[in-house]
């Protein structure tokens, strides 16, 4: 009798995978009215072809899938739960979830997953679970969650993130749990925000002694809300020029770029004149020469000192230099830049020329071939956010002069 029993239900148990669709290594059944399929702890290296089209839960946990390709889950559209967690994936195309509009739960925990396809995320409208904790990344885009609005868990602890962009978390309404612990933080200023973040937000953040940071080095393995308070501010930049009066045709020009800003900025000259940069201060101050464009009209290489304390000089300023200087500073924080524009201007004798150096709202005045500048020198429509900059000395200048005499 109860061998009887025993085969039928066997029998019984085939049917069903059959009915279903169920590829071999998987069990299929009715959960909650709803058919689902567990192929976990198999021996699966790629999604299984052959499920029914219907699925609503997929559980793949345990595997030893490494690849999840595009069309991965194309037979199954209609999936919401799916578990792939305790894999080896590594590499995930784009698109790959992008089909499963209807996911409310996925689970990616456990892998070695690098680059995430977080463009796709933008089709998961209705996702409510989200775990990609334990794996290899080691960034996070700025709008990485921006579509999720019924998002209520996040996992991206134990991996390599060194930062998360300010805003990362603001369109997750939804959102009551996060987890960010275990992962590489660089507490530095662009991270300054989650400190204050983390202290107000109504959102439950997990294992927050487990946030700490990983560089730089006098605060590696202290907890993150535990750090001192950092001193951030974006460039400010502003150019002083010498001489700031007057100027002739072939003279020497001395443009000065002043700058402050934390972290230290990265500094460039923009050169309208020659359509180029002609230079990139790192914030040690060394910097690199960009070959300038070669045209009849360019202004040569050899026209123009560069200086480690980020002094451009225009050693003969004459047409071919005629154009707009720009000084571009960023950092972390943002980018700040001022300008000048050097000109030769036509005084009422044709016969002698004058050169302009001055900013867009500067009054300027044509007198016999040259122009006055009338505004103070260093103020002008530089475009910054930070503190006040700070002139090159008076001392520098004299020092420069006296160094082109010799």
């Amino acid at each position: 009798m109860m061998q009887t029993l025993a085969a039928g239900l066997a029998l019984f148990a085939l049917f069903v995978r059959e009915s279903l669709g169920c590829p071999g290594g998987c069990i299929c059944t009715m959960r909650y009215s709803a058919p689902a399929a567990n192929c976990a702890y198999g021996s699966f290296q790629l999604v299984p072809v052959g499920l029914p089209s219907n699925l609503s839960s997929l559980t793949l946990s345990a595997n030893a899938i490494t690849f999840l390709q595009s069309s991965s889950f194309e037979e199954v559209p209609h999936v919401s739960s799916l578990w792939l967690a305790h894999n080896e994936i590594e590499s995930i195309q784009r698109g790959t979830f992008a089909v499963l509009a209807e996911l409310k739960s996925l689970d990616l925990s456990h892998n070695h997953v690098r680059n995430f396809p977080w463009e796709d995320l933008a089709s998961l409208t209705i996702l409510i679970y989200l775990k990609i904790d334990n794996n290899w990344l080691t960034s996070l885009p700025r709008d990485a969650f921006s579509g999720l609005k019924s998002l209520r868990s996040l996992h991206i602890n134990n991996n390599r993130l060194t930062t998360i962009f300010k805003g990362t978390f603001d369109s997750l309404d939804l959102l009551s749990n996060l987890q960010i612990h275990d992962n590489q933080f660089n507490c530095t200023c662009p991270l300054q925000w989650l400190k204050e973040w983390a202290a107000n937000t109504k959102i439950s953040i997990a294992e927050q002694d487990s946030i700490v940071c990983f560089s730089p080095k006098p605060l590696q393995g202290i907890p993150f809300g535990k750090t001192p308070k950092l001193q951030c501010s974006p460039p400010y930049v502003k150019i002083s020029y010498h001489p700031t009066t007057e100027l002739q045709e072939d003279h020497r020009l001395m443009l000065h770029c002043n700058v402050t800003g934390s972290p230290c900025p990265n500094i460039k000259w923009k050169i309208q004149a020659t359509k180029t940069e002609i230079c990139d201060f790192t914030p040690d101050g060394e910097y690199q020469k960009w070959d300038l464009t070669r045209s009849p009209n360019s202004h040569k290489l050899d026209s123009y000192l560069v200086f480690p304390n980020r002094t451009l000089v225009i050693t003969h300023v004459r047409r071919g230099a005629e154009g707009l200087y720009t000084c571009v500073a960023t950092n972390d924080l943002g980018t700040g830049e001022d300008s000048v524009e050097v000109s030769i201007t036509s005084s009422l004798n044709a016969q002698h020329f004058g050169v302009r150096v001055h900013r867009s709202n500067a009054t300027r005045e044509l007198q016999h071939g040259k122009v006055i500048v009338l505004s103070p020198p260093g103020e002008g429509i530089g475009r910054n956010r930070g503190d006040t900059a700070l002139k090159a000395p008076a001392w520098f200048w004299i020092f420069t002069i006296l160094i082109f005499r010799l």
